[in-house]
């Protein structure tokens, strides 16, 4: 069973599929490879091609339109009048990695500038949430802007108290300072072990990139521009949420929340506080990737997975280039390595050579259960 989800950046309890929702099958995910892109034709600097068709639903159509230089601007613009309120565009490259997506309804547009050169640039569409209909959107070769520099993101991690937290558009919560009581009787004399390997893992998780992790344990809130990860509060069918999926990292002053005392859940499980901390650390990292402009993948290895089970979120996971979850694209693959060095940039142990192999994360077979993030439930129904 797949899962349904409630906003672009959470993710949903890994257990027995609670407030889950079946998704409609996806019955043409190879057609991209199978068929090919459909031609528009080249589109050089000031040109504008009109791509328009119809789209069935729980299907997409690719365009392609040419190569594209690095730095060229690109800009898609949803016609009025579109048949349904909204549909899913995105830049592709010609190996199916999604450079840019947006959810456009009637004159809405989509504007993003190449990193770097693509042999053939696509355009996909599709309706969401099992929409069909006709659509038409212009799609403009703007010419060269200044490619924006990779930018270091401070990350802090707050274990500590919260009061009148706010993620989207949610009630405010707040919570006590961690305590791993709250993770089950056998993890009560744990708090210290369970919090320090978490930050350790969630540093392993960005070791390669210029994110700087800190942590309530170790510091203040520090000044400047901050997003922030809370570890703490409860929600019945969430494990985490952040503010959006922020392409690109435009914004870095948001929040996230890791539902801290919802892993309470994964007791009868009997994790070793190794494991424990591996589950919450690989949430952590989900939810400051969609912050960073991450989305959903459908790769149980990946850090950005929503279809592994609860013991593989227990795991270890990696960022990596992965197939993205059918309700953010029909058929994309997303290069995180590479989007994460053109958003952040490298680490200086990354550049120097001298990162650190990342320690083992023990996983036992066992209790197995669907788990998905809640930050993307919004994906599904093409609302962004």
């Amino acid at each position: 069973m797949r899962c349904g989800v409630i906003g672009l950046t959470a993710l949903i309890v890994p257990l027995w599929g609670l407030g889950c929702t079946p998704l409609a099958p996806f019955d043409n995910k190879d057609a991209a490879l199978v068929l090919g892109a459909q031609t528009v034709g080249d589109v050089s600097e000031g040109d504008v091609a009109v791509v328009e068709g119809y789209v069935s639903a729980n299907d997409y159509r690719v365009y392609a339109v040419g190569p594209a230089e690095q730095g060229s601007t690109w800009s898609v613009t949803a016609e009025l009048g579109l048949s349904v309120n909204s549909f899913i565009v995105v830049l592709l490259d010609e190996k199916e990695n999604m450079l840019a997506r947006a959810s456009l309804s009637s004159g809405g547009t989509l504007t993003h500038i190449l990193r770097e050169h693509v042999e053939e640039l696509r355009v996909g569409v599709m309706a969401p949430a099992g929409r069909s209909g006709g659509f038409q959107f212009r799609v403009r070769n703007r010419g060269p802007k200044a490619i924006p520099t990779p930018a270091r993101q401070v990350i802090w991690l707050n274990f500590g108290s919260g009061s009148g937290v706010r993620v989207q558009q949610r009630t405010p919560i707040s919570f006590e300072a961690f305590d791993a009581r709250i993770l089950g009787s056998a993890y009560a004399d744990k708090t210290d072990e369970i919090r320090n390997r978490v930050v350790e893992m969630v540093r392993e998780d960005y070791a390669a990139y210029d994110v700087d992790i800190r942590s309530s344990n170790e510091e203040p809130m520090p000044a400047g521009a901050v997003s922030v990860a809370h570890f703490g509060g409860y929600q019945s069918d969430l494990l985490g949420l952040a503010d959006n999926v922020d392409g690109y990292n435009s914004d870095p002053t948001q929040t996230a929340v890791i539902y801290i005392d919802g892993f309470a859940r994964y007791a009868v499980m009997e994790l070793t506080p190794e494991q424990m901390a591996s589950m919450i650390a690989n949430v952590a990292s989900h939810e400051i990737g969609h912050l960073l402009g991450l989305y959903h993948t459908q790769e149980t290895d990946d850090v950005m997975d929503t279809t592994g089970s609860a013991w593989e979120l227990a795991g270890l996971q990696a960022f990596k280039r992965a197939r993205v979850e059918d309700s953010v694209f029909g058929f994309a693959m997303q290069d995180t390595p590479a989007l994460l060095s053109q958003i952040v940039g490298a680490s200086a142990a990354a550049k120097s050579g001298t990162l650190k192999a990342r320690s083992a994360r023990p996983m036992t077979a066992g209790f197995d259960a669907c788990h998905m993030c809640g930050t993307c439930q919004d994906i599904a129904a093409g609302i962004e």
